[in-house]
């Protein structure tokens, strides 16, 4: 068991561990007393990411949810290791560190809470990546699960360690580019197995709603978990506004009313974005069955 615990963890931590030094060295020699918020959003994304894999990744192979938490919080000591020597050697070489907020003391704080990170993030990764296993991983529907508990777990992972910043719209697009790439993956596969584009299309209308389904109820557990913290946050003004003038007596009653009055909308667009993207896959496979065809 160790031996495989082993084998599946070290190349994650040492992921874990890139980024983890690479922030450090970009604080203490690159960007000297120059602290951006940026990078540690960046750095927090990253490490989130990594864990999440490490621990689906597992569960997929062992078909145990467990293994996959596991993996991911030895990746995430594996990581803290390495941020350890980096410190070793920064302190014991004859250069001017520790100049900026990414201190010694950052560095030997941050390994402890990366362990509940990782042990959060190791969760929802194993449940994904359990689900994938134990159905059928053509399924739309499984799909749409899957990738809908990926994105809204990260949503609230980020939220519970960023509760005052406001949603980035360069990361808002990422997410959205990354879920238009993995719908036209779906599309791809669907019409590779049954060479219709309609079928194409029709399992990504189904991935689509799924998805924004999934990730549509995370955000509104969202706004009922981190209620008392995210209400202060400048993007929550016009929500605040609305508010008072509602005639609504509790703020967590009309915010997760107004989350529900857009469903209908929230899905449908889900369904038209999977559907289009269901569709350029499904172009791109009859393109390439056609490249790849013989020449008579």
């Amino acid at each position: 068991m160790g031996g495989f615990v082993w084998r599946a963890a070290w190349r994650w931590g040492a992921i874990a561990g890139a980024i983890l030094v690479g922030r450090y060295f970009l604080d203490d020699f690159v960007l000297p007393r120059i602290f951006d918020p940026l990078r540690a959003s960046a750095m927090s994304q990253a490490l989130i990411t990594t864990y999440f894999l490490a621990a689906a990744v597992t569960s997929w192979w062992t078909c145990r949810i467990g293994a996959g938490v596991l993996v991911a919080i030895i990746a995430s000591l594996i990581g803290s290791f390495a941020s350890f020597i980096y410190a070793a050697v920064v302190l014991i070489a004859p250069v001017d560190a520790w100049s900026t907020r990414a201190g010694l003391d950052e560095v030997l704080g941050v390994p402890v809470i990366l362990v509940a990170v990782s042990a959060a993030a190791g969760t929802i990764g194993g449940f994904v990546g359990r689900l994938l296993r134990r159905g059928n991983r053509h399924s739309p529907a499984m799909f749409g699960i899957s990738i809908g508990t990926l994105i809204g777990g990260m949503n609230l992972l980020d939220t519970a360690m960023h509760p005052f910043a406001d949603d980035d719209a360069a990361l808002m697009l990422v997410y959205v580019g990354g879920l238009l790439l993995l719908w036209s993956i779906a599309g791809f596969g669907a019409a590779g197995r049954t060479r219709r584009l309609a079928d194409a299309m029709k399992a990504g209308a189904i991935v689509g709603v799924i998805t924004i389904a999934v990730f549509h109820v995370a955000s509104i557990a969202r706004i009922n978990f981190f209620l008392d913290t995210i209400r202060y946050r400048d993007d929550w003004r016009n929500l605040l506004a609305r508010f008072d003038a509602s005639g609504f007596h509790s703020l967590r009653t009309y915010a997760t009313y107004e989350y529900m009055r857009m469903t209908p909308i929230v899905l449908g667009l889900g369904a038209f974005g999977r559907a289009i993207s269901g569709a350029l896959g499904g172009a791109v496979s009859g393109a390439t069955r056609t490249s790849s065809s013989p020449s008579r």
